[in-house]
């Protein structure tokens, strides 16, 4: 529950001998591995390389069992580099090019606007749009689409569009550029929905719905393993930092929902925008590793994320036995787990992770790897409640970077160092107060700082006091306003400073000067001022007693005097 903080709005009466201290308040790695397909330049066509890949033990058994649901799918089966069944290939649409709309081949449903026939050698009546069995591609040329595989051979621009359950689209090496999927659906059982080359740069914008699923017992849905020298970057099409576009990345057993899939590690994936979930398959994670796979260089940067494993893989990061190095979080509304809750943030099954860095956003889930600010701080988990409809969160000072509320949830959930902070809302201002280990959060209802003065002064012996005021949180009509602390009218000093002394038991008239170095103290004189989130400290300073004549020759007796201090927010 949030705790509300609260002060009177008195002036501070101090005496010398006496003085008290008080709190105020004041109202007012990149992994070389074989390369997943050829390119044949000559030809433009991609040759597929067929071969068998062994699906890895479950470490589930009974949760494989209830997952595969046929003893086909439990055996491993044959299949191409490209993750695809040999018995599932088909030949329907022959080869076409992105050459001026040309079929090469045979050419039942090929290449039409419509999704019609082409004879052979026909112009594309639009050239710029190609509708290949389900998928439509723009533009017309820099790829080729081959036995139900669309591949961008050549760097570019692109846009597809479609729903289909028999076209996959593999992206090719040395590929540099962007694809905006438009309202795509490709759910395949025969490899990766989306694959992409370990050496290829591409950016991925969403606009509209898409889904890119496989039940593939090798691939992740939208697949980027092994990576070399290649980097994927997630955003939407309408922006970085926009959650406008989503995309649901679902991989089949053994393969993450977004990276790698069976024993494949990954990294150097970048997501700024849109909104993803992504579900890994039995030892897959959401967004990371596949079975027996690393994740490291993972950024998240904006959106809203939801990454969730499965059994045996974290929501972002490993997959089984596979550890995570190198995730970051710099912004955008994500929340990780795996089936069961334990692994968000962090390694697999029996995995470990590491150089884990928060600096904004809100992230929801557990978090391994003693996540750090990036400079070697040390962040804690505080929580911000009942923020229905806030879209953004301000970290002293700093935006970070939220894409509004999680889902079903109305609480912001924020990493900061161990200190003390304030946190800021369109609707409200809030203070983070650090303790044993632990951020808690409480309403800032009233100007808040505390003002710290001896306990006391004998003077002959100590002739200086420090006077300071800290903590100083302000509340929002009082932005740019100071905590200002003064010598009161109330103070019996006279204009050259003498503060007068009074005797216990006798009539005697002594005086102390009071000073700070800007000369004598009189009333309405400033000691300091501290602005919003400062603090500061001066010091005072008090002559030897003295008669009123100007004498050395000082009654004996005890003398006590008030300094009257005067505290006011301006």
């Amino acid at each position: 529950m949030k705790q509300k903080r609260r002060g009177c709005k008195t002036c501070i009466r101090t005496t010398l001998l006496g003085i008290s201290v008080m709190a105020f308040s004041m109202g007012n790695p990149v992994y070389a591995a074989e390369t997943e397909q050829e390119t044949n330049t000559n030809a433009g066509v991609l040759q597929e390389q067929q071969g068998n890949i062994e699906s890895p033990a479950v470490e589930d058994p009974s949760e494989q069992e209830k997952n595969i649901g046929t003893s086909e799918e439990k055996e491993p089966e044959s299949v191409d580099q490209n993750g695809e069944k040999e018995d599932d290939v088909t030949e329907e649409a022959g080869i076409v090019t992105g050459e001026a709309g040309n079929v090469t081949e045979d050419t039942d449903k090929a290449l039409s606007p419509d999704n019609g026939n082409v004879s052979e050698g026909q112009q594309n009546p639009n050239p710029q749009v190609f509708a290949l069995n389900d998928l439509t591609v723009t533009p017309q040329d820099g790829w080729v689409y081959d036995k139900n595989v669309l591949t961008f051979s050549s760097s570019g621009d692109y846009t597809v569009t479609g729903n289909t359950t028999r076209d996959r689209i593999v992206v090719a090496p040395d590929f540099e550029g962007s694809i905006t999927i438009e309202n795509l659906t490709i759910n395949t059982s025969s490899g990766a929905a989306l694959l992409v080359d370990p050496s290829a740069r591409l950016t991925l914008k969403l606009s509209g719905i898409n889904t890119l699923k496989t039940s593939n017992v090798s691939n992740a849905g939208l697949d980027f393993r092994n990576v070399t020298s290649g980097s994927l970057i997630i955003t939407s099409a309408a922006g970085d930092g926009m959650s406008d576009g989503s995309l649901t990345a679902t991989g089949g057993i053994n393969g993450a929902g977004v990276g790698g899939g069976s024993n494949g590690d990954t990294g150097n994936i970048t997501i700024n925008g849109g909104t993803i979930t992504a579900t890994g398959g039995i030892n897959g994670a959401g967004i990371g590793g596949g079975s027996n796979g690393k994740a490291g260089n993972i950024t998240i940067n904006g959106g809203t994320i939801t990454a969730k494993g499965g059994t045996n893989g974290a929501g972002i990061g490993g997959g089984s036995n596979g550890s995570a190095d190198h995730i970051t979080i710099t912004g955008g509304t994500v929340e990780a787990s795996d089936k069961y809750g334990r692994s968000g943030i962090g390694g697999g099954s029996n995995g470990s992770a590491k150089n884990t860095v928060i600096t904004g956003g809100s992230i929801k889930g557990p978090v391994s790897g003693s996540p750090t600010d990036g400079n070697g701080n040390y962040v804690y988990r505080a929580i911000l409640e009942n923020q229905p409809g806030i879209p953004s969160v301000n970290v002293d000072g700093m935006d970070y970077k939220v894409a509004g509320n999680h889902e079903n949830d109305d609480s912001y959930y924020l990493y900061m160092t161990g200190r003390d902070h304030v946190i800021t809302t369109p609707q409200n201002r809030y203070i983070g107060e650090f303790a044993n280990s632990k951020i808690t959060i409480s309403e800032l209802l009233e100007n808040m700082y505390t003002l710290t003065i001896p306990t006391s002064l004998e003077l002959g012996s100590m002739h200086e006091a420090d006077i300071s005021v800290s903590g100083v949180y302000m509340t929002f009509p009082d932005m740019g306003k100071q905590v200002k602390v003064k010598v009161s009218d109330s103070t019996k000093i006279s204009q050259e400073g003498a503060l007068a002394l009074s005797q216990m038991g006798g009539s005697a008239e002594v005086f102390t000067s009071v000073s700070n170095e800007s000369g004598p103290l009189t009333t309405g004189i400033e000691i300091l001022s501290v602005s919003d989130l400062g603090s500061d400290s001066r010091k005072i300073y008090f002559g030897d007693p003295a008669t009123s004549d100007g004498s050395g020759t000082v009654p004996a007796g005890n003398y006590s005097g008030t300094l009257t201090f005067a505290v006011s927010v301006e």
